[in-house]
């Protein structure tokens, strides 16, 4: 005898939301069908059968009103209220996002609502929507005698469903385009972190956030080497937002145990410097990958942001994903033993999690960050760099430092520029990718991108990172000595150490032309600077210096990775080696076209020391003909600068051995792409110098004397950004100038520039004895 049914409003109503995936209806998620009759899912990229439960709690999500269930709702339907642990619905709401990944990417994502519960979100698609062909009768209608079989009970089950996905159907329905929001920066200061906790994670982890922050709500996040070192040097939160020019400050402390992960996460807000978010967040540690992004969800919802990017993975294990932040906290640190460890991490992280986009991204950034000492080892390991690049962009097109890789390595200019501008939308606070797209951009200005626009905001991301400060330099190339200036103020005003302040004095006595005052503080500096303060800040400064000032470059201005540092240093003293010499250091011809840093300071002394015969046979020896002489720009992609730097000295040289035609063909060259240059107007320093160049060959007085007027916008000859002795060659003896200088217009102008350098080297010259 059956046991008579309860017929309370709670029970049937309980009874009613309880699915029976027998009798659930076929429906759509944007591009994923699902059948929950068969367990099965079809998207873009295949199908795939669920486990009944996982398919049960895909149903409930895709039918409440249009929000959000609970954990004790999904239990309720999904598990008929029996006790359930969070370690079962972990592991099922897991098997769906991992289902949802495999056959639509990132179309459709589970997301977790802290505290609350889950519901489902579609990507730029249609409404849940049950489809109109090919669906299943109602079994009711099919066989009426059934209607009293299953009773009243079981039309409102249906009833209950239909108007559910009727709900559903406007919650999920796509909206307008959404209005743009406002801009809005956050500093995130270092983590506190426990003591078991591996300092190398805590700095992985750190990072993670905070990409994750800067995807999920579309706010540009820094956490800088400034906001670093003004937080240990015990600024307030308020303070450091001030100063780096942030709405708010990010604050937390993370917590590693043998069964929990927790992060305590807060905001302060930089205008009434009051806490206005606050929460703590735990996980079991085989889960903790998803805690940088639940942050980074609740810390948007709360600033009103509209929440986006995609889900965490759910194709890399926890463990590995504790080796990748791991690594990524080694690659941080940029210490050359750190990045071979991390290299060697990550190749462990991509074997166990072979389908881990940004296991793959961080790989490729340790390939091209690898300390190679050997030019071939380097280059090698820069083309497995953009291949690993290119496979993680295959898994995730996002994947930030694979853009980043690839932005720096691909052979096609616009496809370099295209993947760092799009690092930089998708990540803006990420100083490092704006430094290089600032360096690709300055590599094709005829591409029409503003390379100081990406140096700027490198600098008020992160003034205290070194690197930062070759954006000044960069300003002053670009003609904007007021930039420069503003830029060395704001470095000025952020620095915290002795050191850093004494080198942005120095570097803006340097704009100034006092080269004297420049070494002295600089030396003060040397005793508290840290090795980068000391490259950015002082060694390259003081190469070009020692260029201008016709003064021998010391050792440690040569890195031991540019052409053979015997021929390097030969060169900048003056001196230029045999070709047995070069021959000997493996300064073949080949290498000699493909070596800017020894090429560049080394053409003008085959004109000064009348050995033009030689320039003509390692030209000869590479190139048959014109032709292969273009070809060579086209291969490296800089014609647009190759050509009109290198032809006039070729040209002079072809002269000079009767060769008339050949010289022709290179000045027509040069002229070629300085007309485009002109065209483009940058406002670039370089395209007036090979233009003084050209005009001096041409023996072109008039256009020649222009060019040396124009000089000194660029605060030239002290403000070069690059070194380059050709392009300080009017002050520091270029033979082709020669005539040049003899002008009364631009002695003009040369006079007080060469009168207040005279003074400046015996000034240097005393300091060194």
């Amino acid at each position: 005898m059956n046991k008579p049914l309860d017929t309370s409003d709670e029970e049937l109503d309980m009874r009613a939301r309880r699915i029976d995936l027998a009798h659930e209806p076929d429906f759509a998620l944007g591009p994923v069908r699902v059948q929950p009759s068969l367990r099965k899912i079809w998207g873009p990229d295949g199908e795939l059968m669920l486990e009944p439960k996982v398919m049960q709690v895909l149903v409930a999500l895709a039918t409440p009103q249009g929000g959000i269930l609970s954990r004790d709702d999904l239990i309720e339907r999904c598990w008929e209220g029996r006790v359930v642990g969070d370690t079962s619905i972990n592991r099922v709401i897991s098997l769906l996002r991992s289902g949802f990944k495999n056959v639509a990417g990132d179309a459709v994502i589970v997301e977790n609502v802290p505290k609350v519960g889950y519901r489902l979100m579609v990507s730029g698609a249609d409404a849940v929507e049950t489809p109109q062909e090919d669906a299943r009768p109602d079994p009711a209608i099919e066989h009426p005698s059934r209607l009293n079989s299953f009773g009243w009970k079981k039309l409102a089950a249906a009833a209950a469903i239909m108007l559910a996905v009727v709900a559903a159907s406007f919650a999920l329905w796509p909206s307008a385009p959404e209005a743009p929001v406002r801009p809005l920066r956050i500093a995130m200061l270092p983590m506190t972190v426990g003591e078991e906790v591996d300092p190398l994670y805590a700095k992985g982890f750190e990072a993670e956030l905070r990409t994750q922050l800067a995807r999920v709500g579309k706010m540009e996040v820094t956490s800088s080497e400034t906001a670093r070192q003004l937080f240990e040097e015990g600024l307030s939160a308020a303070e450091i937002c001030r100063r780096l020019g942030a709405d708010f400050a990010w604050m937390g402390s993370l917590k590693v145990g043998a069964e929990r992960v927790s992060l305590s996460a807060r905001l302060i807000d930089a205008a009434n410097k009051q806490t206005t978010f606050q929460e703590d967040f735990t996980s079991a540690p085989e889960s903790a990958q998803y805690l940088p992004i639940r942050t980074a969800r609740a810390i948007s919802s709360s600033l009103g942001r509209p929440v986006s990017g995609r889900m965490p993975e759910s194709d890399v294990s926890a463990s590995d994903f504790s080796l990748y932040l791991t690594a990524l906290g080694l690659i941080k640190s940029r210490g050359m033993q750190e990045r071979i460890a991390a290299h060697s991490i990550l190749e462990q992280v991509t074997q166990g999690s072979p389908d881990f986009a940004d296991g793959w991204a961080g790989l490729a950034k340790a390939n091209y960050l690898y300390p190679w000492s050997e030019r071939s080892d380097l280059e090698a390991s820069r083309k497995k760099a953009l291949e690993i690049a290119r496979h993680a962009l295959s898994l995730d097109p996002d994947a930030l430092d694979a853009l980043k890789v690839a932005g720096m390595l691909d052979d096609d200019p616009d496809k370099r520029l295209a993947l760092l501008n799009r690092a930089v939308e998708v990540d803006p606070g990420d100083s490092e990718a704006w430094f290089w797209l600032s360096i690709t951009r300055r590599d094709f200005l005829l591409k029409a991108q503003d390379p100081l626009e990406a140096a700027t905001r490198m600098a008020q991301l992160d003034p205290l990172w070194p690197a930062s400060w070759r954006a000044a330099d960069l300003a002053a190339e670009f003609g904007d000595m007021d930039k420069a200036y503003e830029i060395e103020r704001t470095i000025r005003s952020a620095a915290v150490s002795p050191s850093q302040q004494l080198l942005s004095d120095a570097r803006t006595a340097r704009m100034k032309g006092d080269f004297s005052q420049f070494v002295v503080l600089s030396n003060r500096a040397a005793s508290t600077q840290t090795a980068a303060e000391r490259r950015y800040g002082a060694t390259l400064q003081k190469r070009i210096m020692r260029i201008i000032l016709g003064l021998p470059p010391v050792d440690e201005e040569i890195a031991a990775r540019e052409s053979p540092p015997a021929l390097l240093k030969s060169v900048l003293l003056g001196q230029l080696p045999t070709r047995a010499q070069m021959e000997a250091e493996g300064m073949d011809a080949e290498r000699f076209w493909r070596s800017p840093t020894f090429l560049i300071p080394a053409l003008p002394l085959f004109f000064s020391l009348g050995r033009e015969d030689e320039l003509l046979e390692l030209y000869d020896e590479e190139f048959a003909n014109h032709r292969a002489f273009t070809k060579l720009g086209e291969d490296i992609g800089q014609s647009d600068e190759i050509v009109p730097a290198l032809s006039p000295f070729i040209a002079l040289a072809l002269r000079n051995a009767g060769r008339e035609s050949e010289a022709q063909e290179h000045l027509r060259d040069a002229e070629d792409w300085l007309a485009r240059w002109k065209a483009a107007d940058t406002d670039w320093l370089m395209p007036v110098i090979w233009d003084l160049h050209l005009a001096a060959v041409k023996k072109d007085n008039q256009r020649a004397i222009a060019a040396v007027r124009k000089l000194p916008e660029y605060g030239w000859p002290y403000m070069m950004g690059h070194i380059d002795a050709l392009s300080v060659g009017l002050v520091s003896g270029n033979p082709i100038l020669d005539e040049v200088r003899k002008l009364p217009e631009v002695r003009e102008v040369l006079d007080p520039i060469r009168a207040n350098l005279d003074r400046e080297r015996r000034e240097v010259l005393a300091l060194e004895t």
